[in-house]
């Protein structure tokens, strides 16, 4: 019989898929502040067990037993920050991002090796100032600091092209967009990006 992953804010939990039978319980006890309290699921990938924290951190669990083989804090919890979706894993990399408190953050989405965590890749959904895109939020920068555009479902990958689809979330403030008049690149869209 197979094995059983879930997922709650801070614990993993491995069941017997034949009798429902508790096989390990892992507990993430937070390092930092928590700005919200979720948890959309978990990717497997040589032998580990991948998910995302609410205060920011990507961890890694051996799949046998639930031991924690690595963790890191790849988003700022203080900036409104916490990880809630699932990672998507392809070969050797995790791809992920942040949901936000959306009075407070800006989307990005990015790729995290499966040994370490560490960041290959970013790629800032609200542009930051010089990338392309970032002239679409209008002519003051401020509007982009706290812009939203943040992640909450799963990512999709194809295989023979190489390529993420990231499902990318609204633009804040959601309802009052005096201070962002443009079309707001890149929320509100599917970005598709060279997953390399």
């Amino acid at each position: 019989a197979g094995v059983l992953y879930l997922t709650s804010g801070r614990y993993t939990v491995a069941l017997d898929g034949s009798d429902c039978r508790v096989l390990w319980t892992y507990h993430w006890a937070p390092r930092d502040v928590e700005p919200f309290f979720t948890n959309r699921g978990a990717a497997i990938a040589d032998g580990k067990i991948i998910r995302g924290t609410s205060d920011g951190f990507l961890i890694a669990l051996d799949g046998k037993d639930g031991h924690l083989l690595w963790a890191r804090q790849i988003a700022n919890p203080h900036e409104g920050y916490f990880i809630s979706m699932p990672p998507l894993v392809h070969g050797d990399l995790i791809y992920i991002g942040p949901a936000g408190l959306e009075w407070a953050s800006s989307g990005w989405v990015g790729a995290f090796r499966v040994s370490n965590g560490e960041q290959v890749w970013r790629f800032n959904i609200v542009p930051a100032d010089g990338e392309p895109g970032a002239g679409t939020w209008g002519p003051d920068p401020a509007a982009r600091k706290h812009a939203g555009g943040n992640l909450w479902t799963p990512l999709s990958f194809d295989v023979e092209k190489d390529l993420l689809y990231v499902p990318e979330g609204n633009p804040a403030p959601d309802y009052y967009d005096d201070g962002r008049p443009g079309t707001n690149l890149y929320t509100n869209s599917l970005i598709a990006l060279d997953a390399k």
